[in-house]
């Protein structure tokens, strides 16, 4: 028994038949509605392999994309051409593979309003917003082209108003500057930093590179120009450091001038397309995305990326303007000017073949002929006075002044004067040197035995006339003496074993320079030892304490006559000795780390102050001995 809910279904005639009228109307629909639809994929199908395929598009002029010259004289003939009328010659080979004979016709893009963008000018002929408040053309200038031939990129607000191609191209906006800068002086590396220094960059006011920019600059100096030569003029003439644009516009504009480099940056990545008619047939539309996606995946775009983009360069191993000449092919590559450019500083020579001898920084020859002339005169003149001193030994003036005294005074300008040849030695390499540790002995036994000398005998006269002054008898002999120049030079020598033994100073060498492999260019070899500073700074103290305890002495005994003693003439050289260490001390700091020049002045500080303790103390005597030149006295007596 069925439940009475059910009943009236099976026991009313009338509700069966309308359920049975229904049930034919809905076959009858779903019978029609098939064969609606079986029409037209069948219509399609047929509509797949069209014979002819007939475009209409309009260029616009934007080397290198794409550029039209119209000639008037012709009849105003258009001669269309760049990397875009290319893609279209190959995408009509593809379409001959597909069975399909492709027919474009093009047109140049008219701009109407000067004042806008001519991409924009030419995006509203196939966008569907004409006859609007937004698009003010009227309903046939929009169906005029199929599609524009232009670089353009994807946006939203673009992608409501047509139909886009695949992407044939992927760019962004970067910068290019110019070298060499000759009136900013200034080459800035990225945008930051030339924003922070203020510095104007320029950029095409028409076009949408400005907004991007600001996003991260907002407050960038920007200089706007509106078509791409004037804003190339600019950067010649340095009125902007940088020229933002997108990047295959510059690397065009890098290929026509070498002396354009585009930089590193990235803004804002695109999608290069083709603007289609919204209205376009869908047959077309599908073999024309076909084409496109063929002319990527067979290696078309990339050849015309290297064809309009890119430079073109010689072979390796040649060079020259038609890559005729020889090029290294290990050390050098041909820039786009042909120019055979060596890869590292390492080569030289019109080929790069040649292999640039490493700078060492050596004493040039010059400063050393210069150096061993002061030896050569110091030891001349110690020569000679060895000889006279030798020659009168046995003369009043002689006997008075003590020949020991003069004598070691001469050893120790002599020995003090071989530091200069010490200097002069030096190693293309790593060394060893062994003359680096002589350098500090020479001088500074040469310094304890001349000045010594000469403060042993200053002291000897000031104690002898100050006890006769106070009529008492005082004896200094020449024991006592040797005894003080011991002392001094003791000090010195116990500061010199200890620095040989510790930390000798060592031949060492620095590299200046490397290329970008690492292969040194130039270097800088010094004596160097980890505490020099330590035992340079102890005996350069003692040095001055024993200087000014030495020109105390000269002062306190000033009124001594000299017609007894050669306390005048000892004076004035400790006084010079004095003087040359006050003003050489700041002239070695002053020339810096030159080997070259400060090596020559090291030379000279010594050379003179050697001289002058010979002349001083020694060649004074001449006057007082038979065929002695006044001349030359009082020369020598005379302050430098």
């Amino acid at each position: 028994m069925l439940s009475s809910s059910f009943q009236p279904i099976f026991t009313s005639s009338a509700t069966r038949m309308h359920a049975n009228k229904l049930s034919f109307l809905l076959l009858l629909a779903f019978w029609l509605t098939g064969s609606s639809l079986c029409f037209t994929f069948d219509a399609l199908a047929s509509q797949q392999k069209p014979t002819i395929i007939s475009l209409r598009g309009g260029v616009l002029d934007a080397p290198p994309f794409s550029t039209v010259e119209v000639f008037p004289e012709g009849g105003g003939v258009a001669v269309y051409g760049g990397f875009q009328i290319d893609l279209l010659e190959k995408m009509k080979d593809f379409a001959k593979k597909d069975g399909i004979d492709l027919h474009v016709n093009l047109s140049p893009v008219v701009v109407q309003d000067k004042e806008r963008d001519q991409y924009a000018e030419a995006f509203d002929l196939v966008a569907n917003d004409c006859n609007t408040t937004k698009n003010k053309r009227p309903k046939e200038d929009c169906e005029k082209f199929d599609l524009i031939v232009g670089n353009y990129y994807v946006t939203p607000e673009r992608f409501a108003l047509v139909d886009f191609t695949p992407a044939w191209l992927n760019s962004y906006i970067s910068t290019i500057k110019v070298r060499p800068i000759h009136k900013t002086g200034t080459d800035y590396a990225t945008l930051a930093e030339a924003n922070s220094w203020f510095a104007t960059i320029c950029v095409k006011g028409n076009s949408y590179v400005p907004r991007v920019l600001r996003t991260q600059f907002p407050n960038m100096n920007v200089r706007f120009c509106y078509r791409v030569d004037d804003c190339i003029n600019d950067l010649k003439q340095e009125l902007c450091s940088f020229y933002a644009d997108d990047i295959l516009q510059l690397r065009f504009e890098a290929k026509k001038d070498p002396t354009f480099v585009v930089t590193s940056e990235e803004f804002s990545t695109q999608n290069i397309v083709w603007p289609l008619r919204d209205s376009i047939d869908p047959v077309t539309s599908y073999y024309l995305k076909r084409w496109i996606y063929n002319g990527i995946t067979d290696g078309t775009m990339d050849g015309l990326v290297r064809k309009y983009f890119h430079r073109k360069l010689c072979p390796i191993g040649t060079a020259g303007v038609n890559c005729e000449l020889p090029c290294d092919i290990d050390y050098g590559r041909a820039d786009a000017g042909g120019n055979c450019i060596c890869k590292s500083m390492k080569w030289t020579g019109s080929d790069c073949s040649t292999e640039v001898e490493k700078d060492v920084n050596a004493i040039p020859d010059v400063l050393k002929g210069i150096s061993f002339l002061m030896v050569g005169i110091n030891c001349s003149v110690v020569a000679l006075c060895s000889v006279w001193l030798l020659m009168r030994r046995n003369t009043p003036q002689v006997i008075v002044s003590q020949p020991i005294f003069l004598s070691l005074v001469l050893l120790g300008c002599f020995i003090s004067t071989l530091t200069i040849v010490a200097l002069l030695q030096e190693d293309e390499g790593d060394g060893p040197v062994p003359a680096c540790m002589a350098i500090p002995w020479l001088y500074c036994l040469g310094f304890s035995i001349s000045f010594g000398t000469l403060f042993a005998k200053i002291r000897r006269i000031y104690v002898l006339f100050s006890s006769a002054a106070t009529m008492q008898r005082t004896t200094v002999t020449t024991n006592e003496t040797l005894t003080v120049i011991a002392a001094v030079l003791m000090a010195d020598v116990t500061v010199l074993i200890v620095w040989t033994a510790i930390d000798p100073l060592q031949w060492s060498r620095d590299v200046l320079m490397t290329d970008q492999y690492g292969e040194p260019l130039s270097s800088q070899g010094y004596c160097y030892s980890e505490h020099w500073e330590i035992f340079g700074g102890v005996i350069g103290c003692m040095h001055f304490i024993l200087l000014l305890a030495g020109c105390y002495l000269c002062y306190i005994s000033r009124h001594i006559p000299s017609t007894f003693s050669e306390g005048k003439f000892v004076a004035i050289a400790i006084v010079s000795h004095l003087q040359i260490f006050v003003v050489g001390v700041p002239v070695l700091v002053l020339v810096g780390p030159d080997p070259a020049i400060a090596t020559l002045v090291r030379s000279a500080i010594i050379w003179m102050n050697d001289l002058v303790s010979i002349g001083k103390v020694h060649l004074v005597r001449t006057r007082c001995s038979k065929g002695g030149s006044p001349f030359l006295y009082y020369f020598l007596s005379s302050r430098w």
